[in-house]
């Protein structure tokens, strides 16, 4: 059978890409009002950004089209760990839930976490158990690009704050990070052990942000910036403040 190729194609962004792109606008305009929480994920960025936030300054962040298929691409890579790995390998921890007035067991997967003393609320990705030992690990996806991948010795400071912050909320003194390459889906993992002067130097941040947030009404100030990889807490409208 001969086949007849079609001889003028042309290449651009068409009603679909455009009805996409709309709904994705859309979808990363809306914007979820906070409470006096503090995530863990963030717990590593600047301490001015985390109190603005909390505060509901304005701030103005779009997050394009094609940034937010990133971001949900990495929600399914956590979709497949979490939801179909993990579960088949018979790996999760076990924890007691309580719903409807009945307890009932489930796999340690994606369990929000309260600490209403440090206004902490958050969900580890998992807590695994080590079978040969018994011994249980927070356990923290995170997929990366080649170029980050290749050069990878040790987990960004964020994640291992962000592990550490876990550990003071459950009482398991280690974890593992977990990296996949988004190119090729290799993978590294790295063991992280608890280290005390980490919680207390954190511990002490919440202190600080707590205090700014707390006293914000009579002292109408927040902290200086500090350096953060995108520098987004200067972008923050403070009422009768230039910066």
């Amino acid at each position: 059978m001969k086949i007849k190729y079609i001889k003028d194609v042309t290449v651009k962004r068409g009603f679909f890409s455009k009805e996409l792109d709309d709904y994705l606008l859309k979808k990363s305009s809306f914007m979820y009002l906070r409470n006096r929480v503090i995530r863990p994920s963030e717990i590593g960025d600047c301490p001015r950004k985390i109190v603005c936030s909390i505060l509901r300054f304005p701030f103005e962040k779009i997050i394009t089209p094609r940034q937010q298929r990133i971001f949900d691409m990495g929600d399914f890579v956590h979709k497949r760990y979490l939801r179909y790995y993990i579960p088949r390998i018979g790996c999760a921890a076990k924890i007691e839930i309580v719903k409807k007035g009945k307890v009932k067991l489930e796999d340690f997967i994606e369990i929000t976490l309260r600490n209403p003393e440090h206004w902490l609320k958050g969900k580890p990705d998992a807590v695994i158990i080590n079978k040969k030992n018994g011994l249980q690990y927070i356990f923290e996806l995170k997929s990366i690009k080649q170029e980050a991948f290749a050069v990878l010795a040790k987990p960004d400071w964020n994640y291992i704050a962000q592990v550490h912050i876990y550990m003071f909320m459950t009482g398991i003194p280690r974890a593992v990070v977990f990296y996949e390459n988004k190119n090729d889906q290799d993978t590294k993992d790295f063991i992280i052990k608890q280290d005390d002067r980490i919680i207390k130097k954190l511990l002490n941040k919440i202190k600080t942000i707590q205090t700014y947030v707390e006293e914000y009404d009579t002292t109408k100030q927040v902290p200086e910036c500090e350096f953060t990889r995108y520098n987004e807490c200067m972008k923050f409208e403070i009422p009768g403040n230039d910066i």
